[in-house]
């Protein structure tokens, strides 16, 4: 689920994105109900907005790594190509979304990719130092994912102050795992 505003919301059920919203219009406000729009995906995982027109949503391990999007509010939707580790998808607009079109697609699987909405033909890979994410966030313009890599007994958080550029080496990238108890 996720809340837009007092007036608006989404519900996603698997691959189903329901949408909420209160009309003013009808007998003094009612709530109405867009239901059961097929985001086309395998399984879903997530689902974020960006403003109340951008929805996207992300698969789960049972799905091939593509990410949902819909630019109408969520009555239809696209897909972007997989990202080539597939996995528990992790999806985020970028805080200048409108501006931009970016979005960053992760999973406990992947590094991090940038793709551009309507604009791109494949992944932009992020090269940050880690792998395995489960969580992405974006602040003041840092872009920041939170990974676990059992295998390598590391859990920690990545964090590149310059996600848009066009290309990004693996030294624009700092992590921080200080503090952070190692895997038993």
């Amino acid at each position: 689920m996720v809340v837009v505003s007092n007036e608006m919301f989404y519900i996603l059920d698997d691959n189903l994105v329901h949408k909420c919203w209160w009309e003013e219009e009808l007998w003094e406000g009612v709530w109405e109900w867009q239901r059961d729009v097929d985001t086309e995906l395998l399984h879903a995982y997530t689902i974020v907005t960006s403003g109340e027109d951008s929805v996207f949503v992300a698969e789960n391990d049972k799905g091939k790594g593509k990410i949902a999007y819909s630019t109408d509010g969520g009555a239809t939707f696209e897909l972007t190509k997989a990202i080539p580790e597939p996995g528990n998808m992790q999806v985020i607009p970028d805080e200048e979304f409108d501006f931009n079109r970016f979005i960053y697609a992760t999973s406990d699987e992947a590094e991090i990719y940038r793709w551009t909405i309507e604009g791109s033909t494949s992944w932009d890979e992020l090269n940050p130092p880690e792998s395995d994410f489960y969580g992405l966030a974006q602040k003041g313009g840092a872009l920041y994912g939170a990974y676990a890599e059992p295998r390598e007994d590391k859990r920690g958080v990545a964090r590149t102050l310059v996600p848009h550029l066009e290309t990004i080496r693996k030294s624009d990238w700092d992590s921080l795992e200080e503090g952070l108890e190692k895997y038993d």
